[in-house]
């Protein structure tokens, strides 16, 4: 995946530079962007991915965009988000962050996005294949695999921060 983002980061990040936005603002813009990230990456785990209902349609499309993970959490082929998934979402977050800031603005908030993007995908399935000493990567790890344990808590992957704010943590 990060093949696929590189010429999209790399354009964004041109054109973020060549707007009339200030070095500051790009920066600015590029956080908010990750900020933004991490409220979509809750949002859709939370809502979409464990969105419970009595359609057989849809549960099979949860099941297949998100249930399957659960099943076989150690699956190297579905800790990955594939392609285009990924790019319809993209798409679908640009036009969101369209509807209130302007093209400029637009460009460095969705580097922001795909970096945090890339940063969730990458330790989302680095938590699922790989051990790393690192003591923040395993209190992350192991904060997103007691999600696996209680589906009903934890739902972000690359950052607690809304689990705090919205009262999704749970205890310890």
């Amino acid at each position: 995946p990060i093949l696929v983002a590189i010429p999209f980061m790399i354009t964004f990040l041109v054109l973020s530079i060549r707007s009339s936005l200030s070095g500051f603002e790009v920066f600015s813009f590029i956080v908010f962007g990750l900020l933004y990230w991490t409220l979509i990456e809750y949002v859709l785990h939370r809502y979409f991915f464990h969105f419970v209902s009595e359609s057989p349609f849809l549960k099979k499309i949860i099941y297949i965009a998100h249930g399957n993970h659960h099943d076989i959490p150690d699956d190297k082929y579905r800790s990955l988000m594939p392609p285009v998934p990924a790019f319809i979402y993209g798409v679908l977050i640009w036009l969101s962050l369209r509807t209130f800031l302007s093209v400029e603005q637009c460009y460095p908030a969705i580097l922001g996005v795909i970096i945090g993007y890339q940063s969730y995908d990458y330790l989302h399935y680095s938590f699922h294949q790989k051990f790393y000493k690192n003591k923040i990567w395993r209190k992350l790890r192991n904060y997103h695999l007691a999600h696996h344990s209680n589906g009903n808590i934890k739902y972000g992957v690359s950052s607690p921060l809304w689990d705090l704010v919205l009262g999704t943590k749970g205890k310890k």
